[in-house]
């Protein structure tokens, strides 16, 4: 066969293909009727055909509603369009579930809109007549073949070849939709063999299969034609075209769906339909119901020998050992791969990559699947023997465990012990399981002391799976009763990190303010750990006694510490000094703490993942931000490859903080959408807002303060905000600059106040108290109270140079600027905005440079250095493409026309009299260079864009000049 070409553009299919008997021939047929929303196939299926629910843009014209795909109903829209006189073929491999059987559909819908006449087959030629469309008159009756009529010679093929070229008339234009051709039988190949060798002109055939499953008989059939062919492969489906399957659909459901679908549609579907229910948890940790689209009929005609072997690999997981196979079945090597070879050719079980020699299944889910169609008793059972087979290896208690839990566990003595052992091993990487194994040994348990433990561990599990209200409900038991001391030290600590997860920081503070004084008596390495997470929780808390509690830690801390306790303590050292104070200290050890990470692998950073995360806070307070979002982006690395998902909304919480400051507008706003989903999941209402906030402030940013939607935070209609802890905070004042920046009349000076717990800041971290006094000073110019704005002023560079902070010294600076600018002194404004925009600059601060920029700008214009001012507007200009900012850059284009407008009033300056230029044409020479398009140019100066542009052609003659960049650079000289 030759490919005329190679269509690699994946697409999209609906809810999966209709099951079908997997029998080795079936006939043709007419197209199924629709009636409300069901095929009649007798069988109930789902009506494949109807539209899925996607944007009308996403359409495929005289289609059904499709997603993607549009490659491949291109090139048959190209088909009948020109029919050509040898026909045409179209292959379509693709896997299972890969949405075969819904383009078919899209190509009938094609072809029935077009009034082209239409055939139908599953798997076979034989019977066929015309149906769907509208055949043309004189169409040929259905050919029948008498029984027993002969292979091989093509006498079927040719009487089809004549069916067709009868219905289909001289010049015209038919389709032949042939689905699931690998079930074909030999002779319907032969059939299909002899119609390609002798094609009707003006015959389509879009042939559907599976290629692993495609026999040599129906490969042969299809590379031995004279037809024209063109190979369609269809692929799996990108993550947009999996949103587009379901709107309304959470994104974090669609990347579940997308992810463990592999991208194939069907399977897609199925987790989608699926997802509309209670949460499922993950298909990697334990297989869960799911109806895979025609997997009934693949399993129905399954021996009995084949139906056990298959039960026995999907209770062993993958990947599947062939020796633990037969020791479970029972059976003979040569018996076992005898029927492991024949599921193989039937696609239902693959080689695993690695190890060499194993199994795998097709598809995670055709295993999960798989796994609940074995009856539970039967289930027990091999999960029973697997264990003893194990065992009986001496493998490895995180191979055991699982057949342990789900097997004949009660009768084991040392099964509670290994599966809190296995968990232990598996707690960092697969904490869904850890916990799964630990609540079965906690049934297991009688005695109250392991009982305890196996507690601990198992509100530790659930806390890293995501469940923090679980692990809470566990520990406050657990700290109400009297037990071993030491445990219930462990438990409060444990409690407090629960209470942390779920954005409840007071309530976490708690009972740890219980344990300092204990801890300062009996010290040691959980002393430490008391002391230092108390400091993290005072903070959170908006406490600044989370001083005192460092030094408690410090005193504690052993003259020779272990290197992890050490790297923890320097890191919520910066932490804590980031909201408190002492900034300049803490940056040496803050370093070395995090070259010590880096140097630790993913498993080791899953293990400490609280550390990582708040190393990475501490770097963007600190204004590191380009070191806090690779740190944020490892974290949520490591969550995704199975690591503990509790701290997932503080990952990308921060992420979403650091990207909106360095001007990744669009990565914030991705973070921020995905954080506020992921803190809602987990119970945490303030990160949830504060994550929200973001959103807003972000979409300001880029779109302009109009556009930001209002989020119901604390502090709407002039009521004091509630800033109960940092995060809250934190919220309540950017909800507050937010409205102001909206123009809302009720935001005052005192509101902000409020948010910031009163005019010494105490709610204000350290590490930002310099941007919000700059921010309380706007509020006070906006009123006209220059004398307050001026106090302002100064707060903000007296917390500047306390802070040490350069990104702070320059917000001091850029407040100044804008206050100066205000008293009229443009001169000392322009220096000061100068000097801000610098230090931005340096740090990345992307859109605080921009702002900086324009009111030196402004300053430049009022003194009438024309030059300099576009020089600074062409920067900001820069910045508002580099970032995407359209809000930026409606600013920019405006001061622009102002100062162009001030400018072209004024006699030209003396120096660039030697380049030769009239003034008009310097005027235009100096706009095109600051970075002005022609038509903002012509609009600045009142004239056409033709004159504009006669007028650039004579600068360019006299300079010498041939592009833009030439001119700016000329201009700059002079």
């Amino acid at each position: 066969m030759t490919d005329g070409r190679q269509v690699t553009e994946w697409s999209q299919v609906g809810t999966g293909p209709v099951r079908r008997p997997a029998t080795a021939a079936l006939t043709v047929g007419k197209v199924p009727c629709v009636r409300q929303g069901k095929a009649e196939t007798g069988r109930g299926n789902e009506d494949l055909t109807s539209p899925p629910r996607i944007s009308p843009e996403h359409a495929s014209v005289g289609t059904r509603q499709i997603v993607g795909r549009h490659a491949h109903l291109d090139r048959l829209r190209a088909a009948l369009d020109e029919p050509g006189p040898r026909g045409t073929l179209l292959e379509l491999p693709g896997e299972p579930a890969s949405g075969k059987t819904r383009l078919l559909a899209a190509f009938r819908e094609e072809a029935k809109a077009r009034e082209v006449p239409v055939w139908t087959a599953s798997g076979a030629l034989h019977g066929a007549r015309p149906g769907g469309g509208r055949p043309r008159a004189g169409a040929a009756p259905p050919v029948r073949h008498p029984a027993g009529a002969p292979d091989g010679r093509g006498g079927a093929g040719a009487d089809l070849r004549a069916a067709f070229a009868a219905a289909t008339g001289p010049g015209g234009t038919g389709l032949l939709l042939l689905d699931d051709l690998h079930a074909a039988d030999r002779r319907s190949a032969q059939t299909l063999a002899a119609l390609l060798r002798d094609p009707v002109p003006g015959l389509v055939v879009a042939a559907a299969y599976r290629p692993r499953q495609c026999p040599p008989w129906v490969r042969s059939a299809l590379e031995g034609g004279a037809t024209a062919s063109w190979r369609l492969p269809v692929g799996p489906l990108s993550r947009a075209d999996a949103a587009l399957m379901a709107p309304g659909h959470p994104a974090a459901s669609v990347d579940r769906a997308h992810a463990l679908s592999q991208g194939l549609p069907g399977y897609a579907a199925a987790l989608l339909r699926e997802a509309e229910g209670a949460p499922a948890p993950d298909f990697q940790e334990e297989p869960v119901p799911l109806q895979v689209p025609g997997l009934d009929a693949e399993l129905a005609a399954l021996g009995e020998d084949e139906r056990q072997v298959l039960d026995i690999a999907a209770v062993l997981g993958e990947p599947v050992d062939p020796g633990l196979l037969v020791a479970v079945a029972a059976r003979s090597p040569a018996h076992c791969a005898h029927v492991v070879d024949r599921l193989a050719a039937l696609d239902l079980l693959r080689p695993y990559p690695d190890p060499p020699h194993a199994w795998g299944f097709r598809h995670p889910l055709v295993r999960a699947a798989c796994y609940h169609r074995v009856l539970p008793g039967q289930r027990w059972l091999l999960h029973t023997r697997a264990a003893a087979v194990l065992r009986r290896r001496a493998a490895p208690l995180t191979e055991i465990a699982e057949h342990v839990a789900r097997g004949d566990c009660g009768s084991d003595p040392h099964a509670a012990a290994d599966l809190a052992a296995a968990a232990h091993d598996v707690l960092p990487t697969r904490p869904d399981r850890a916990a799964r194994w630990l609540r079965t040994a906690l049934r297991l348990t009688r005695d109250p002391a392991g009982r305890a433990g196996i507690t601990l561990a198992l509100a530790e599990a659930e806390m890293a799976s995501g469940r923090p209200w679980v692990s809470r409900t566990l520990l406050t038991d657990m700290c109400a009763a009297q037990g071993d001391q030491h445990q219930l030290t462990l438990a409060r600590l444990a409690h407090s990190r629960a209470e942390l997860m779920m954005g409840r920081p007071r309530e976490g503070y708690v009972p740890l303010r219980r344990e300092l004084p204990r801890a300062e008596r009996v010290g040691g390495a959980l002393g430490v750990r008391v002391a230092a997470e108390a400091a993290v929780c005072a903070v959170l808390d908006g406490n600044r006694d989370a001083v005192r509690h460092l030094e408690l830690a410090s005193r504690l801390l052993p003259s020779a510490p272990a290197a992890a306790f050490d790297t923890r303590l320097a890191v919520i050292e910066a932490f804590t000094a980031a909201y408190v104070g002492g900034i300049p200290a803490v940056g040496g050890r803050l370093a070395s703490a995090a070259a010590v990470i880096d140097e630790r692998s993913d498993d080791e950073c899953a293990a400490d993942l609280g550390t990582l995360t708040l190393l990475a806070w501490a770097e963007t307070m600190l204004e590191r931000d380009g070191e806090a979002l690779r740190h944020f982006a490892r974290g949520l690395r490591v969550t995704d490859r199975g690591g503990p998902r509790a701290l997932t909304p503080y990952l990308l919480a921060g992420q979403a903080h650091a990207a909106a400051r360095q001007g990744r507008v669009e990565a914030a706003l991705a973070a921020a959408a995905e954080a506020r989903g992921a803190a809602r999941r987990m119970g945490n209402a303030p990160l949830a807002e504060f994550a929200d906030v973001t959103h807003a402030a972000s979409v300001a940013r880029r779109d302009g303060s109009t556009a930001a939607t209002p989020t119901p935070v604390a502090g709407a209609g002039g009521s004091p905000p509630d800033a109960g802890s940092w995060f809250a905070a934190m919220t309540a004042r950017t909800a507050v600059r937010l409205r102001w920046e909206r123009g809302d009349p009720a935001v005052t000076t005192e509101l902000l106040l409020r948010a910031c717990g009163g005019a010494e800041l105490p709610r204000v971290e350290a590490c930002g108290a310099a941007y919000w006094a700059g921010v309380l000073m706007d509020l006070a110019l906006a009123r006209g109270d220059t004398v307050q704005a001026a106090g302002w002023a100064r707060t903000a560079e007296e917390r500047a140079e306390q802070s040490g902070l350069d990104g702070q010294r320059g917000h001091a600076l850029a407040s100044r600027a804008r206050l100066e600018a205000h008293r009229e002194r443009p001169t000392t404004a322009a220096a000061l905005a100068a000097g801000a925009a610098e230090r931005f600059a340096a740090l990345g601060f992307l859109h605080d440079e921009a702002s900086a920029r324009l009111v030196r700008a402004r300053a430049l214009g009022d003194l009438r250095e024309w030059r300099e001012a576009e020089v600074e507007m062409a920067q900001v200009r820069v910045i508002a493409q580099a970032t995407g900012s359209r809000a930026l850059l409606g600013v920019v284009v405006t001061e622009q026309r102002r100062v162009g407008a001030c400018a072209g009033r004024q006699s030209a300056p003396a120096s660039p009299g030697h380049l030769g230029l009239t003034r008009r044409e310097w005027d235009i020479a100096r706009r095109v260079a600051a970075g002005a398009s022609n038509a903002e140019v012509a609009a600045t100066l009142y004239v056409s864009v033709k004159t504009v542009e006669s007028h650039l052609t004579r600068i360019f003659r006299k300079l010498g000049m041939t592009s833009r960049n030439g001119l700016a650079a000329a201009l700059t000289v002079a």
